[in-house]
């Protein structure tokens, strides 16, 4: 049994790079992921390595600096998986500012 059995986690950003690297270690820890990014063709990719791995998957195209796909993403995955346990944004940009002090512009 994984440290992550029984878990459901989000990974905003899993496309590539730290994003799809901590969903898939998530998944081999047991965790059911969704994945979730921009690029649709990354994502598909990643939910697929994760389906493969035996994991409760699904890919969610999403923009996190827009606040409707951003709701829309987290209802997805709610609908899909019944829970978060763990989230995870890996998609960001430069900005150095405290994030209290940050609008949802920036």
């Amino acid at each position: 049994m994984g440290k992550l059995e029984g878990m459901s986690a989000l990974v905003v950003g899993g496309g590539r790079g730290l994003g799809r690297a901590t969903a898939i270690v998530f998944a081999k820890e047991g965790a059911d992921v969704v994945v979730a990014a921009r690029t649709k063709l990354e994502i598909d990719g990643v939910a697929e390595k994760i389906k493969c791995l035996g994991r409760k998957t699904a890919a969610v195209k999403t923009d996190a600096t827009d606040a409707a796909q951003v709701q829309n993403m987290v209802k997805k995955t709610l609908d899909i998986m019944g829970k978060i346990d763990i989230l995870v944004n890996c998609q960001g940009d430069w900005l150095i500012k405290p994030t209290v002090e940050t609008t949802e512009e920036e």
